[in-house]
């Protein structure tokens, strides 16, 4: 059975000279790393080696990782662009009506009479709201307000969601309204 890993944060520079990474978060546990002993190195092959975290720090709105086993600025720039992952199922759950990205990410959308208007590529995530970017077959990407008014249901189980748009929000020849 293959493991489901999931991306928690990016490798983007070694840290000082004794060793330690610094990270861009991709998670949205505020206090992942602070926390985290155990985790994953995946490098830009797909190879997966087990990971420790000896110390976590905030600087500049990135984290500061030492990481057992690396001990120079050298081994710590060897690892840059590598991904920290965890399993899904270290991944913890999330409040009911609340979801993870990665699990949206490739749903089909549909309307609520069951027409296939594409399946979600991405979400962005806005201040005010995600927006979840619908890629139609044969036609431009739409954009779609990730509020309970537009998105009536989602059903990661069953792999959709149910969107139903406002009047004017995607046209006849599947052009968005601006």
């Amino acid at each position: 059975m293959d493991v489901e890993w999931v991306v928690i944060g990016l490798i983007v520079a070694a840290h000082g000279v004794k060793g330690e990474v610094r990270v861009r978060s991709l998670s949205d546990s505020p206090n992942r790393f602070t926390n985290l002993r155990q985790c994953y190195l995946r490098n830009n092959t797909g190879e997966v080696k087990p990971c420790r975290i000896r110390s976590a720090k905030i600087i500049k709105g990135m984290y500061a990782l030492g990481i057992d086993g690396v001990n120079s600025r050298d081994e710590a720039d060897s690892l840059r662009g590598c991904e920290l992952v965890v399993t899904r199922n270290d991944v913890g759950p999330l409040p009911e009506g609340s979801y993870y990205v990665f699990d949206i990410v490739g749903l089909r959308a549909v309307t609520p009479t069951g027409s296939l208007l594409g399946h979600v590529k991405d979400v962005l995530n806005n201040p005010a709201n995600d927006v979840y970017v619908i890629q139609r077959p044969g036609k431009p990407d739409c954009y779609i307000p990730a509020i309970k008014q537009v998105v009536r249901e989602i059903n990661i189980p069953s792999g959709h969601i149910v969107i139903t748009p406002w009047p004017g929000m995607i046209d006849d020849e599947g052009e968005q309204s601006l």
